[in-house]
């Protein structure tokens, strides 16, 4: 077996390279990205040195966006590399509790995520921790089970949970000049996943699921955000044989950039009315539809009951939200008005000069990206099957999908549940979806400081919507920009401006992430559910997607299972027959 080859430039071993038929992995040079000089230490059964962390920006879990890490691993042959960092406390041995040989080598590398746009016949990885197993053991997942992925020639790296920083297509990858090739273990792909904190990671659908794929099903869903991956958990629950298809990686889409307000009361608008009523309703589910989540998947969900401040930083705005508190009152929605000096007794970090308030004690959030992690695993536990990174080539009602032109999924019925990409599948009926743009930052305070808001306040332009971690979610831009997902210096300027002026301590948070999404857009603003020639459709849900995921989730699935009908006001062919009217 060819070991690893080097890291980086500086050798601290006086021994050549080398590969022997009893010592299969030597460490040739190291040296990490804060070229800082370290003590020889041998590691013993054929490692040569240690292996630490870098410092400064590549310090222990600190990750910087769209930027490599400059520690170098480089692969046998003197090729292909392995960029990445060893994570864990600078000056820390890694040590060996056996000595590798080429009949019996299986190393164990868990919880590897991507660091930067991975770049031509290149792998990019930051390896959490790593350790020694014995031949064909998996590592345990929470779930119970493991993904396995072989690399040829004795070497059985199994990477568990990848955090993916682009889309990989379904195939074995050899890299550049080396000579060993990792693939799938078991099927046809090796989908990548997005992953950050331990609660925020959706687990690989290779490492939940079995692989054995049924000739036919109930049911294909076409998406896996928010919306896909709840209706697949509860036509599944319904007894329904359940595939979910996804060009993408699960919770990438418009489900991972949103800011997760559950606000039907702030929201409000006196000419959408059935979807206020559809919104209050997905609302007052939202507690049992957390609590069931969290106990099935066994993942926190980041549900909070903390009320919503809507507030005004001049005369006119001031005007504009007595108008709005004034309309909610009609509606017999419950607010209060609040007096400047009493909205800063409930949120200090408010300006002194703010003109108005009004609080929503209704409106709660929840975390979008914990969601979708816990909607992966319960769907999956429920046993729902997984075709991710497979884009939908054509629907045929009443027979299935087809996968990239060259695979059938037979399905009897479709769900399209994919976001501003609905209305762009071929087979499906023309339905008015279109992508609205939103921008937004992700902010967090300085270490040792107390986060900056207790509950989301909301304003002309914009919102700040802080998170159990005492990070703040910054947006949202409105843009009409069709598929364009650049961010621009105007977009980011605005918003930090706005929230600036209403929250000045905002310009003292880190910068953690920059990030844009596509919501999916429908002429009146109101979803698309129900049935039209032959597809059921669960899309279109613009700015409400998550606070409608429960109810959207229940009606779709009972319709699957021919308990009721979805009310006609969300019925995908109204726009049709407003024409024809």
């Amino acid at each position: 077996m060819r070991g690893i080859g080097s890291l980086d430039e500086r050798a601290h071993d006086d021994d050549p390279p080398g590969t022997r038929l009893d010592d299969g992995t030597d460490v040739v040079r190291v040296d990490a990205a804060d070229r800082e000089p370290r003590p020889r230490a041998g590691l013993g059964c054929g490692v040569r040195d240690v292996l630490e962390a870098g410092g400064g920006a590549s310090g222990l879990r600190r990750r910087l966006p769209h930027r490599a890490d400059r520690d170098v691993v480089g692969l046998g042959r003197g090729g292909g590399e392995l960029r990445g960092r060893v994570r864990g406390e600078p000056d820390e041995a890694v040590g060996s509790d056996r000595r590798p040989c080429v009949r019996r080598c299986d190393v164990v590398l868990a919880d590897v995520h991507a660091v930067g746009p991975r770049l031509h016949r290149e792998v990019r990885a930051v390896v959490e921790q790593e350790r020694h197993a014995g031949f064909g053991a998996d590592r345990a997942h929470p779930a119970g089970l493991a993904q396995h992925v072989g690399v040829r020639r004795g070497l059985h790296p199994q990477l568990d949970e990848v955090d993916a920083a682009v889309e990989q297509r379904p195939q074995a990858r050899r890299l550049q000049h080396g000579g060993d090739q990792v693939e799938a273990g078991v099927g046809e792909h090796c989908p990548t996943v997005w992953q950050g904190a331990p609660d925020l990671a959706i687990p690989s659908p290779w490492s939940l699921v079995s692989h054995s794929y049924e000739d036919r099903h109930d049911v294909a869903v076409i998406g896996g955000g928010a919306i896909g991956l709840a209706v697949a958990w509860r036509a599944r629950q319904r007894g329904l044989s359940v595939v979910l298809v996804d060009k993408g990686d699960l919770g990438r889409g418009a489900s991972h950039v949103a800011a997760g307000m559950l606000a039907p009361v702030a929201e409000a608008d006196p000419g959408e009315r059935a979807l206020l009523e559809l919104g209050l309703r997905s609302a007052r589910s939202w507690p049992s539809f957390a609590a069931e989540l969290e106990e099935v998947s066994g993942r926190p969900v980041g549900y909070r009951e903390s009320g919503t401040l809507v507030v005004a930083r001049d005369r006119d705005e001031a005007e504009a939200l007595e108008r709005e508190l004034a309309l909610r009152e009609r509606l017999g929605l419950r607010v209060e008005r609040l007096l400047p000096s009493a909205a800063r007794r409930l949120e200090p970090a408010l300006t002194p000069s703010l003109r108005a308030a009004f609080h929503a004690p209704d409106d709660h959030t929840v975390d979008p990206r914990r969601l979708t992690a816990a909607l992966a695993v319960a769907a999956a536990r429920a046993g729902v099957e997984y075709r991710v990174g497979q884009e939908v080539s054509a629907v045929v009602p009443g027979e299935g999908v087809e996968i990239e032109g060259r695979q059938t999924v037979a399905a009897a019925r479709v769900v399209v549940a994919g976001g501003a990409w609905s209305g762009a599948i071929p087979g499906v009926p023309a339905v008015p979806v279109r992508p609205v743009k939103g921008q937004t930052l992700r902010l967090r305070s300085r270490p040792g400081e107390a986060p900056l808001l207790e509950r989301p306040v909301r304003y002309e332009g914009g919102y700040l919507v802080p998170r159990q971690d005492g990070s703040v979610v910054l947006g949202a831009t409105v843009e009409e920009q069709g598929f364009d997902l650049a961010l621009t210096a105007g977009g980011l300027y605005e918003l930090l401006r706005d929230a600036s002026e209403l929250v000045p301590g905002a310009l003292e948070l880190e910068v953690t992430e920059t990030v844009a999404g596509l919501r999916p857009g429908t002429p009146d603003n109101a979803p698309l559910l129900g049935e039209l020639d032959g597809v059921l459709f669960a899309t279109g849900h613009h700015r409400n997607g998550v606070l409608l995921t429960p109810v959207t989730a229940e009606l779709v699935a009972a319709q699957l299972a021919g308990e009721t009908a979805i009310d006609p006001a969300f019925a995908p062919g109204r726009f049709a027959a407003r024409a024809t009217a």
